[in-house]
């Protein structure tokens, strides 16, 4: 799930939304696309930060490993990392 639609390479719109932790939280989702290493990820432009799945980077190939405070994902042959936060997530950026 992605709040901007920058990080799109493909994108159509789309109406529905998304619970979030015990499901007292929902989000509208107004669009579904492709980035350059997922597909058909979710446009919520409410969120504060985009939510990557693991286990979908996974099922495609990508390597992601969490070590030492950060998370490194292996797409192809070009490693990314990024610094945890101090409340216990990890903020990735795609490039």
């Amino acid at each position: 799930m992605l709040p901007s639609k920058e990080y799109f390479t493909t994108y159509n719109e789309y109406n529905g939304e998304v619970a979030l932790g015990d499901n007292s939280l929902k989000l509208p989702i107004i669009g579904i696309g492709n980035t350059s290493i997922l597909n058909d990820v979710l446009h919520v432009p409410d969120l504060s930060m985009g939510l990557i799945s693991i286990s979908q980077l996974d099922t495609t190939g990508h390597v992601t490993l969490f070590k030492h405070s950060k998370v490194y994902i292996l797409i192809g042959m070009v490693a990314y990392s990024s610094p945890a936060l101090n409340i216990r997530a990890y903020r990735a950026y795609i490039i």
